[in-house]
């Protein structure tokens, strides 16, 4: 499954119910900076912004979590259950 903005940085806000809560790895910030090829990278969320119809949010190079229209260029992070 991908990540929701509740699972990754804990924050609900303007996001749809029920996304689910944060997980204790990502309260550590550094955990929510991917890499690829030893260079950090933006990566999405599955949590549309709902303060606007364009954006999704995604988790950026520095492991910030915001917004930015949907025609953006960036991974994913799959997340399983074990």
């Amino acid at each position: 499954f991908l990540f929701s903005k509740a699972e990754v940085c804990g924050d609900s806000t303007y996001t749809a119910d029920g996304e689910g809560e944060q997980y204790e790895y990502f309260k550590d910030a550094a955990n929510r900076v991917k890499r690829r090829g030893g260079s950090a990278h933006s990566w999405w969320l599955r949590s549309p912004y709902l303060g606007g119809s364009t954006h999704f949010w995604y988790v950026s190079s520095s492991g910030d979590v915001d917004r930015i229209t949907a025609s953006g260029s960036n991974g994913v992070s799959f997340g399983f259950c074990v």
